[in-house]
């Protein structure tokens, strides 16, 4: 088992995004929406754009893995925009596994970049009044990590997306181990 740090769910750019703390070697993942630019006030896209550059360019330098979210807007021309395999571990910011290929498709290419200030007050109303974290997975989204983790032949899937509300999500199903990180920074065994 090797130790990763992992970084998920920051949503810089988003009004309740987490301070960056990043770090970089090969046993680094970026889980996804780290960088928010689906929800970014367009004033802020040029400089969130830039970090977000060279945060990929430093991670890249160390070997480690990067991974969109559905927030950073970035188009999939493939599956592996998705997921990666490392260790027999798969790796995916857990989009696909809430929604589904086609949703998740949809997401990541139906939004243009950057909002009004205006919209950030809409979003925080919306944010207080529906918070999106989770405590458990529901069956048919266990089903489908389950799914993905043996058509890749791994029995490790490690995703964030879901925004825990009670600490990291860890569970056993079918000889395959589910792991649902947190928003922030999560050093784990696997």
């Amino acid at each position: 088992m090797k130790k990763y740090t992992i970084f998920s769910d920051y949503h810089i750019g988003h009004p309740y995004a987490l301070k960056p703390n990043f770090s970089f070697s090969e046993n680094t993942v970026f889980l996804g929406d780290n960088f928010d630019i689906k929800n970014a006030l367009k004033k802020d896209l040029d400089k969130i754009t830039r970090l977000k550059k060279e945060t990929i360019d430093n991670c890249k330098k160390g070997n480690g893995i990067i991974l969109y979210g559905n927030h950073s807007l970035e188009p999939i021309t493939n599956r592996s925009g998705l997921f990666a395999i490392r260790d027999n571990v798969l790796f995916t910011h857990g989009d696909i596994i809430q929604w589904g290929s086609k949703r998740t498709h949809f997401y990541r290419t139906f939004y243009s970049p950057g909002k009004s200030k205006f919209y950030w007050v809409l979003l925080k109303w919306w944010r207080n009044l529906f918070p999106g974290n989770i405590t458990k997975l529901s069956k048919k989204q266990i089903r489908r990590a389950v799914k993905l983790a043996k058509q890749n032949k791994c029995k490790t899937i490690v995703m964030g997306h879901f925004h825990p509300s009670k600490g990291i999500i860890d569970l056993k199903e079918e000889g395959i181990r589910i792991v649902v990180v947190q928003r922030g920074k999560a050093v784990i065994r696997l």
